[in-house]
């Protein structure tokens, strides 16, 4: 995949429908690491449903994952990825905490409360292009640099750190582009 939108930070929003209480929080994450380290931190265990949804780029293919925690089948986990599906977000994690207000709202009530909260959340974050790119680190002589950091001030200089031989230099080529050398595939925000 050479590019794919995700979120910026994370957001929020409340949803009161027959006194239930459904509170959505969407997140950038990077790994099922991550996913878990948000899921652990926002859990409410008071709650009467904890329901999430992520997607997640992995080996080059995309991870899905929901769960309707307790409520009926396809009623809230899956509707919570179709959001996700449908705004062809990745690398993104949304969690829905239900309180129970004392009246059921059917199969269709909860679709429909879970992916409101849930576009309510996206509404608030702002949403970013992940490009993927090359990352090289290369080490320059003192007495080379000048030709040579001609050719590498055209890419996107990450770090340059001075040592007592020459300067060890990171930075970004495009993911087409074939440099010699060592490099590691990453995703990093669009600039022009």
């Amino acid at each position: 995949m050479e590019k794919f939108k995700t979120l910026k930070g994370t957001c929020s929003a409340r949803l009161n429908i027959r006194r239930s209480q459904f509170i959505s929080y969407v997140s950038p994450v990077s790994n099922l690491e991550e996913v878990r380290i948000f899921l652990k931190e926002r859990v409410k265990k008071d709650a009467t449903h904890n329901c999430y949804a992520y997607r997640i780029l992995e080996k080059g293919n995309i991870l899905e994952f929901s769960t309707d925690a307790g409520e009926p089948r396809g009623s809230a986990g899956l509707p919570i990825l179709n959001v996700l599906r449908k705004r062809d977000l990745v690398n993104v994690v949304a969690l829905v905490i239900r309180y129970f207000g004392g009246k059921k709202l059917g199969v269709r009530g909860l679709i429909d409360a879970y992916s409101k909260v849930v576009e309510m959340s996206l509404k608030e974050c702002q949403e970013i292009i992940m490009v993927k790119m090359k990352k090289y680190t290369v080490f320059l002589k003192y007495e080379d640099m000048g030709k040579e950091m001609e050719r590498i001030s055209r890419y996107r200089i990450l770090d340059m750190r001075y040592e007592k031989d020459g300067v060890e230099i990171v930075f970004l080529a495009k993911a087409q582009e074939n440099l010699p050398g060592d490099f590691e595939e990453v995703y990093v925000p669009q600039f022009d």
